[in-house]
């Protein structure tokens, strides 16, 4: 090799850097919201994460000595675990960054899934009488709501006998973490829905009319998972003010 192509190949060699550099940095931030948000997770989980955050951190430092020293990463390779590098390794590693940040995500998805499933809403609760109590409105004389998880998202559909003898039907989805959810079957009463995750067993919803919430419901589940208490104050689907400590017994 001639010294000018020799320089040329420096040159690209070098201009390398910065942008391994930047990828290195981005899936390090990235590393480090996933450990966050995966607090609660097992050992197995955190231990993927953290192993997958000291390799960003490790090119990192290899691309910034790369970049003072003005050589290619895979120059200055040097992995902390090995320094010998075999003919299957001779690529630069921040090659094999792109793969741990896939691993983290399908971990935490996964991980996600798995809360989702032990969600203890999710059921078909019926309204016990006995054990409600109205301070406004009147109870209706059924009253059923069933709750799923799909796609991490909440469904949750409420149907009930008013002690009119009307049959009323609210269902919609929310977002699993909590957010604006939508509305599929509704009353006049209602025209939007919103969510919040408060806890493992605590959830609140407020259903909405021209963005501002007329009903507030917030429901808590037992720690055996066979009851659940909503508090709940605003308008009631047929437009009238209703205030009350509804107790659902799991049907299944």
């Amino acid at each position: 090799m001639s010294l000018g192509e020799s320089r040329v190949a420096g040159d690209r060699s070098r201009a390398r850097v910065p942008a391994m550099l930047v990828r290195a940095r981005s899936e390090e931030r990235f590393l480090v919201a996933s450990l966050a948000r995966n607090d609660n997770g097992n050992g197995e989980e955190r231990a993927i994460l953290r192993c997958a955050q000291d390799d960003c951190k490790r090119q990192r430092q290899k691309a910034t000595l790369g970049k003072r020293k003005g050589v290619a990463p895979a120059r200055a390779r040097n992995c902390g675990h090995n320094n010998t590098m075999t003919t299957k390794d001779k690529r630069p590693r921040h090659r094999y960054l792109g793969r741990w940040a896939t691993v983290a995500i399908a971990l935490l998805g996964f991980a996600a899934a798995a809360g989702a499933a032990r969600d203890p809403f999710v059921g078909t609760w019926r309204m016990n009488h006995a054990k409600s109590k109205y301070a406004a409105g009147l109870p209706p004389r059924e009253q059923i709501a069933t709750i799923t998880v799909k796609k991490r998202h909440m469904q949750v559909k409420v149907e009930a006998i008013t002690a009119e003898g009307k049959k009323t039907v609210v269902r919609y989805e929310i977002p699993y973490d909590g957010g604006m959810g939508r509305m599929f079957e509704t009353s006049p009463a209602y025209d939007g829905i919103l969510g919040k995750h408060l806890g493992p067993y605590e959830r609140e919803i407020s259903r909405l009319k021209d963005g501002k919430a007329v009903f507030t419901a917030r429901s808590i589940v037992s720690p055996d998972g066979n009851l659940m208490s909503v508090y709940s104050k605003g308008v009631s689907p047929l437009g009238k003010p209703v205030e009350a400590h509804v107790v659902y017994d799991r049907v299944k």
